[in-house]
């Protein structure tokens, strides 16, 4: 089942929308996080510039890796990630990648390439979030302009978590979807299709 997810990503590609949030977070003089739970990738192929994968990337095996994590640590706690030419968030964002293991992208067959230790580089259900939020409680220990909820489920607690943790620090809270979520209690709500392909659409909002 895996494999043919896999496979079916593989011939998928960004559309409108991951092009427009790309393009929302290159946009000069703002600094942006996208904190994604989608799993296939196509943010990075929309050359989105700094990409959280919450739910990991179905694409990547994920190796336990002590050493690595230690190696890790250090190098976030003495600052030595600047030498392997990383700033502060670009380096939360890789130790969120990693997902507190080692990751290597899939070649060709998931069955075939992970190991008696490996697994899918994925989040299954029921199980914590760990290091994966590492980007996200980095990026919101900084005062932050606004969060933008784009086609997200009031039902998932994590995406209500982070909207939670970013209006204590007086963020606007910007919902981009079909229909409003009461969950979210956004600030804005901007209409989902009317931001395909139009970034202005939603950062209007933070006018």
């Amino acid at each position: 089942m895996m494999d043919q997810l896999h496979r079916d990503i593989q011939h998928s590609a960004p559309n409108a929308a991951h092009f427009a949030v790309a393009e929302l977070a290159r946009a000069p003089g703002r600094q942006v996080l996208v904190a994604t739970q989608n799993i296939d990738g196509l943010h990075e192929a929309a050359n989105t510039p700094l990409v959280s994968r919450l739910h990991g990337r179905l694409g990547e095996i994920w190796t336990p890796d002590a050493a690595a994590v230690a190696q890790d640590a250090n190098a976030t706690a003495t600052s030595e990630y600047l030498l392997r030419g990383f700033d502060a968030l670009s380096w939360a964002v890789e130790v969120s990648n990693k997902a507190g293991g080692r990751v290597r992208r899939v070649r060709q067959s998931l069955s075939l390439e992970c190991g008696p230790a490996d697994r899918p580089n994925v989040l299954l259900f029921g199980e914590g979030y760990g290091a994966r939020r590492a980007a996200c409680d980095h990026f919101l220990r900084s005062p932050v302009d606004a969060v933008f909820i784009v086609g997200c489920s009031g039902g998932v607690p994590i995406v209500r978590e982070l909207a939670l943790q970013a209006r204590q620090h007086g963020a606007k809270v910007v919902l981009v979807n079909p229909f409003p979520e009461e969950l979210f209690c956004a600030d804005v709500v901007v209409p989902l299709p009317a931001t395909l392909g139009c970034v202005g659409a939603v950062s209007a909002a933070l006018a």
